[in-house]
């Protein structure tokens, strides 16, 4: 018995030599940390002035990391993931190893907005996002991290969905990618869901704050909500809006073409995605005016439709874009059957 459990100490000790004998073992991930340590082991700077002339206390060192490029961050990011799920050797839960999976992933990658530089840099984060064979909660920090709203305030939160928006199409297709595979982690595929919903919303409203009418209507109000606003308040809506809203509620069509697989019929989708894809479409065919309600009741209804075999990820040698997974000449049809009510 003293020889059996002699064994498994030194098996154990052996286990936890090898995960932190090695420093070279994760380069980059043991480069931010150290890097994040100098940092935090300097001694307090005085509170800075805003233009304003209000005394902030933020502070952050960027000098520290001016040499590092974005793609070192990246690797830090995921070797700090791996590392970190390196502890199930040791006995440790799920819950554990994902707490400090997390926590090594925030640590790599809270200054990254201020070493994008290129569209390249945006382009490798929203792969590195999408790809499945990589830690899901890498891939859901950053997907949280990429839309107001959806993660804690951080200077990586606050500066990441501003770079954003310039670089909208890459993102957007990857969370959309997100959203509808039908083998994505549920707790992903969640968030993404409601991101893309939360753009198009957003995209609708700033279609309509555009519009000389409502603007007028928004400013004798505090109700910054130009969708709401305008369905209590009717007005009159220029061309050039009806022609935009038109060509935002085909967005709308395609997103719920895209999901509507998820809740239909013989679907062994996970609870929660199919409870979240109902909510949207319920709420896109109550609340977006105009749209193809007998197109939404039909997907509802879980009742089958043709659509094209799902694209694959591109491999790093291939980065071909994928092609959208809603064929226009059927959906068009679908709206041609089923007219706007």
């Amino acid at each position: 018995m003293i020889v059996k459990h002699s064994l498994i100490f030194i098996v154990i000790c052996g286990i936890a030599g090898t995960m932190s004998a090695d420093p070279m073992r994760y380069p980059y991930w043991q480069m931010i940390k150290e890097s994040v340590s100098s940092i935090e082991a300097q001694p307090p700077r005085p509170q800075s002035i805003s233009e304003n002339n209000h005394k902030t206390n933020i502070e952050y060192p960027f000098e520290m990391l001016r040499h590092l490029r974005a793609a070192d961050l990246l690797r830090a990011a995921v070797e700090g993931a791996q590392k970190a799920r390196l502890q199930a050797a040791l006995g440790k839960s799920e819950n554990e190893i994902e707490t400090l999976v997390l926590k090594n992933v925030s640590l790599a990658l809270e200054y990254l907005p201020m070493l994008i530089r290129s569209e390249s840099d945006l382009e490798e984060i929203a792969l590195l996002m999408a790809k499945r064979e990589e830690d899901k909660v890498l891939r859901l920090y950053l997907l949280q991290n990429s839309f107001p709203g959806f993660a804690a305030p951080s200077f990586l939160s606050l500066s990441f969905s501003e770079i954003i928006p310039d670089n909208e199409e890459v993102f957007s297709k990857w969370t959309h990618h997100i959203a509808s595979h039908p083998s994505e982690y549920p707790e992903l595929q969640c968030v993404a869901l409601r991101i893309c919903y939360a753009k198009l919303l957003q995209q609708y409203n700033a279609i309509l704050i555009n519009d000389p009418a409502v603007a007028i209507l928004m400013a004798t109000t505090n109700d910054q909500d130009a969708l709401t606003l305008t369905q209590k308040t009717p007005v009159e809506l220029s061309k050039d809006t009806h022609t935009a809203l038109k060509q935002c509620r085909r967005k709308f069509h395609n997103f719920a073409f895209e999901i509507a697989g998820h809740i239909a019929e013989g679907s062994v989708r996970d609870e929660r995605v199919k409870e979240i894809t109902r909510q949207i479409l319920e709420e896109m065919c109550s609340t977006i005016p105009n749209i193809s309600k007998g197109i939404i009741t039909t997907f509802l209804e879980g009742k089958p439709f043709v659509s094209t075999p799902f694209p694959q990820l591109p491999t790093e040698e291939d980065s071909s874009e994928i092609e959208g997974s809603a064929p226009p000449l059927r959906l068009d049809k679908l709206i041609e059957q089923n007219p706007p009510g």
